[in-house]
């Protein structure tokens, strides 16, 4: 875990290095490109950020390993993490063909106690699960309240689903459920078992109900806690 936390720190940077070159070369910064070049610089640009999107992983996944991940509360609006969902996920989603619809219910509070960059790690990871093995439909979000005093998050597919015999397995680090899912889709099978373990950072559970050929969905349910409002000042504590 050490050894994958430093290389996957030392990777950072020169990956972010290219990026910001690569995005100022489409940018056209240094001067005119044509059509064949602007396509390049597309294509470094996201393989350079699907590599950093598996360094993060690794970094997590050794932190959480090494008990050093830590949980940052604090005033979420659900609002705001549908619309992050939609602006990270919406243009990947449509390249596939898919869609991508949420909701939040009208009994869930417009500001609740959380960790915002955390909850949004975890609703892009199963999202990206999610389009990563479904070939076509849609991909839904819901955020809601399922009883008093817990919040919930859920991501449901129309994709093949889950055998029931590899459902327990799923959250294992480095798993996906076949070795042709792996090959065909990438990736380290980081995604479920950093969701598993930041819900329980979270003192969250996390189920899943799937149907071969039917779809999936994974709910993620959470203590509700609303944030104290500093009566002198007006604002949220």
């Amino acid at each position: 875990s050490t050894f994958v936390a430093i290389v996957s720190h030392e990777l950072r940077t020169p990956l972010n290095a290219i990026l910001g070159y690569a995005e100022m070369f489409k940018e056209s910064i240094y001067g005119p490109i044509n059509e064949k070049q602007l396509n390049m610089a597309e294509r470094i640009v996201k393989n350079t950020q699907r590599l950093l999107g598996l360094i993060n992983d690794l970094l997590d996944q050794a932190q959480m390993e090494a008990g050093k991940l830590t949980i940052q509360m604090g005033p979420v609006k659900p609002a705001d993490l549908l619309e992050n969902i939609h602006s990270v996920m919406d243009q990947i989603v449509h390249e596939k063909g898919l869609r991508l619809t949420s909701e939040i219910d009208d009994n869930l509070p417009e500001v609740l106690n959380g960790d915002a960059a955390r909850l949004q790690q975890i609703l892009v990871n199963l999202v990206n699960n999610s389009v990563k093995f479904t070939d076509h439909g849609t991909v839904h979000v819901r955020l809601f309240c399922p009883y008093l005093g817990k919040w919930g998050l859920e991501v449901s597919d129309t994709g093949p689903g889950i055998p029931e015999s590899e459902i327990p397995y799923i959250f294992d680090a480095f798993r996906q459920v076949d070795g042709v899912a792996t090959r065909a889709h990438g990736g380290f099978g980081l995604g479920l078992a950093i969701v598993k373990q930041l819900t329980t950072l979270m003192n969250g559970e996390v189920r899943v109900k799937s149907k071969v050929d039917r779809g999936s969905t994974f709910t993620i349910t959470l203590p509700l806690v609303i944030p104290e409002v500093d009566v002198e000042k007006g604002s949220l504590l």
